[in-house]
């Protein structure tokens, strides 16, 4: 069986959600809460500042739905 490639992002300086949300002027709150919904649908993962992406197709599929 092949093992799905993971695509890792580390965040600069690990930084906190916090920081994240300072940068794309958000709160922490929100950006912990779509970080969540996102490892809820198997499309990343996230630990101590990295996030590792599972899921290319799905994240990118969603970004654009959201765009719309």
């Amino acid at each position: 069986m092949q093992k799905k490639q993971e695509y890792e992002v580390t965040l600069i300086n690990d930084l906190s959600h916090e920081s994240l949300a300072q940068m794309i002027g958000s709160v922490r709150k929100v950006v912990n809460l779509h970080i969540q919904e996102l490892k809820k649908e198997g499309i990343i993962n996230s630990k101590r500042g990295k996030l590792s992406i599972i899921n290319l197709q799905k994240l990118t599929e969603k970004a654009k739905l959201e765009n719309i």
